[in-house]
């Protein structure tokens, strides 16, 4: 208990300080946001803002649901922020489960894939944890360049079109660094958060 009690006083400043921002962000793109945390080998979801025209009928991830490191975006933008050896001992933990046609589950097809996230700035799901759904993320930095929380829009493929998936990712970019600046004006280490494990 005392253990439980320690998380959620590590991660409840976090979630305060955060859903302002993820409540702007969803009422501006239309799109659910999510808040995330890096797990042992998931990401495990902290807080979400629902997208109002979804609040009768959202079936994304709740609070306390985790989701795949190599396939959600908040995972691989978790995974891909994370330095050489945490992200090799990461990928070594994981079973790199097939969900979709377009999951990728081959070791140096995920790497390359967290490459490209780093060099373009955010982390895209293409259906691959669950078809028909699109979700893009962004890792959180804090002020020493830690990378333990992340945030993400999800939304129908429907919704998140080819055409509309830089412009979403520019608005979350944008979100994430303003919560980042923050974080430096808070003085916050993410580095003193535990990774949540799940019980």
């Amino acid at each position: 208990m005392l253990t439980l009690g320690r998380r959620v006083s590590e991660t409840s400043e976090i979630v305060g300080l955060v859903l302002p921002y993820m409540r702007e962000l969803s009422m501006r793109t239309n799109l659910t946001c999510h808040l995330a945390i890096l797990g042992e080998t998931e990401a495990v979801h902290l807080e979400k803002v629902v997208a109002r025209r979804h609040l009768n009928g959202d079936n994304t991830k709740a609070i306390g649901d985790c989701s795949p490191l190599h396939s959600s975006s908040l995972g691989k933008a978790l995974l891909a922020w994370q330095s050489k050896e945490s992200r090799a001992s990461l990928l070594g933990k994981l079973k790199l489960q097939k969900y979709s046609s377009t999951t990728i589950t081959g070791r140096d097809r995920v790497i390359a894939e967290l490459n490209k996230i780093q060099e373009r700035g955010f982390s895209l799901d293409d259906q691959e944890t669950s078809i028909g759904r699109r979700c893009v993320g962004s890792v959180i930095l804090d002020p020493l360049g830690n990378a333990k929380v992340a945030l993400s829009l999800s939304g129908r493929a429907s919704e998140i079109t080819d055409s509309r998936v830089q412009g979403f990712a520019n608005e979350l970019m944008e979100t994430a660094h303003k919560i980042s600046l923050h974080f430096e004006r808070e003085r916050i280490e993410l580095s003193l958060i535990r990774n949540v494990q799940r019980e």
